[in-house]
């Protein structure tokens, strides 16, 4: 008996065919990404189209140019009352009333920060909404992750310093401006010496350009997990400073865990080397 060609069935048959494959690459892809691989390995895309791939003759061999070492960061002035300001309470109240910032009369609390002196510190950008309601640092889904990320150091709330960059949430959670940065800038200082932490971690862009003036944030991906040193005038030793990402970041994006994981142990380390 004869074959008969029935084309219908025979493209129904191939469409589910290449649609299996597809349904394959795409989950190959998704898991990639979960292990947290978010770029090409090669400097430059190949032309599918030729017979044979092209020559190393045609490529460039020359060594790439050393990464240009990060400048020394100058040390960070300190207005004359500030650093006559002797304890964190009495800063906290000489900063809500900062003249000439405008943030005061937006926002709804000024969150300066919380916890204990010699403890590590943690600083982000700026409060988000559920901290400008509450006034208490880190909260919501930012606050959940935080804890989950000390738990796996050992650590609590209650055994670390938060703070802000800028304690307060300009509108709409907008970035602050760099005349705002600069209003906060000394405070921010003098809260790190009146605080004395053993290391500082800047969760975001914000904290690190601030304290490490020239950060943007493609610097702050070059700079992240490599130990840096603030130098402040009311202190006889350099601040350890680490520059990581964001945890409202690393929440949109979740394979930016990996990153902010490897700081953490970072941190862990420095800590028990300096502590034992």
């Amino acid at each position: 008996m004869a074959a008969v060609y029935r084309p219908r069935r025979c493209l129904a048959i191939a469409g589910r065919r290449w649609h299996g494959v597809a349904m394959d690459i795409l989950a190959c892809l998704r898991l990639q990404l979960e292990f947290g691989a978010d770029e090409a390995l090669q400097p430059r895309p190949r032309d599918r189209r030729q017979a044979e791939p092209p020559s190393l003759a045609a490529l460039s061999l020359a060594p790439p140019a050393p990464p240009a070492s990060p400048p020394v960061p100058s040390p960070i002035p300190t207005p004359a009352p500030l650093a006559a300001v002797p304890s964190l309470a009495e800063l906290e109240a000489a900063q809500a009333v900062l003249p000439g910032c405008p943030l005061i009369a937006t926002a709804g609390h000024m969150v300066f920060g919380a916890g204990p002196t010699g403890a590590p510190m943690f600083l982000a950008d700026t409060p988000a909404e559920a901290e400008d309601m509450s006034g208490q640092p880190f909260g919501a889904e930012v606050g959940w992750l935080l804890d989950r990320m000390l738990e796996s150091l050992g650590l609590t709330r209650a055994t670390v310093r938060l703070a802000y960059a800028v304690p307060w949430r300009p509108p709409g959670s907008r970035a602050p401006t760099p005349s705002e940065r600069d209003l906060c800038r000394p405070y921010l200082a003098r809260h790190i010496a009146l605080a004395r932490p053993p290391a500082v971690v800047c969760l975001g862009v914000q904290p690190a350009a601030m304290l490490l003036p020239g950060t943007t944030p493609a610097e702050l991906r070059r700079l992240r997990g490599s130990w840096q040193a603030i130098h402040l005038p009311d202190l006889d030793t350099p601040i350890p400073l680490l520059p990581s990402l964001s945890l409202e970041q690393v929440l949109k994006k979740p394979s930016e865990k990996a990153l902010i994981w490897a700081d953490l142990i970072q941190l862990a380390q420095h800590l028990a080397k300096n502590t034992s």
